[in-house]
């Protein structure tokens, strides 16, 4: 009985708030394009704006909706990309296979390590093994590519509600 009740809530509130979930996924995928644009230019820039890392959160939050929208209408992944048109497929479609392509130069640079500070050094680890000793230049361009990694794997993750919220689901079947 509680879960039947939970969906139909969370059911009203997809079907009333289906433009602004689409519009707040839209802005965290431009959030994260305007931080993912800064870190191939080699800011660091979890160094100047900590809460960076909220737009992690943010994916979750904007993701789930859809997910749950698309389940109670019983939509598949495949009706939802059958729904949107051509450009809208062929944009996430590019976004995600640059995602693979971030993500193996980013892994290549780090040498699947993370750049820290300690005692006074910089360090670039790996599950306690120290990889490289850093000048505080490399420490940081280091950083900057721990969130382009991230922020690769962000952009797929807000465009995709985004798109679904202000194109599939906005329809009336």
């Amino acid at each position: 009985m509680e879960s039947a009740l939970l969906g139909l809530v969370l059911d009203g509130l997809c079907r009333r708030w289906t433009k602004s979930w689409g519009l707040a996924a839209l802005v965290g995928f431009l959030l994260a394009l305007v931080v993912h644009i800064a870190t191939v230019c080699g800011v660091d820039v979890s160094d100047t704006v900590p809460y960076v890392w909220a737009l992690h959160v943010g994916i979750f939050l904007a993701f789930a909706p859809m997910v749950v929208s698309a389940s109670r209408r019983g939509i598949n992944a495949g009706e939802i990309l059958g729904g949107l048109p051509v450009w809208a497929i062929v944009l996430e479609g590019a976004v995600f296979a640059y995602l693979f392509v971030n993500a193996g130069l980013c892994l290549r640079v780090t040498q699947g390590g993370n750049a820290f500070m300690i005692g006074g050094q910089y360090i670039l680890a790996s599950h306690g093994h120290v990889l490289a000793h850093l000048t505080e230049a490399q420490y940081h361009l280091q950083r900057a590519y721990q969130v382009r990694l991230f922020s690769g794997f962000w952009l797929p993750f807000y465009l995709a509600p985004a798109l679904y919220f202000l194109g599939v689901g906005t329809r009336d079947d």
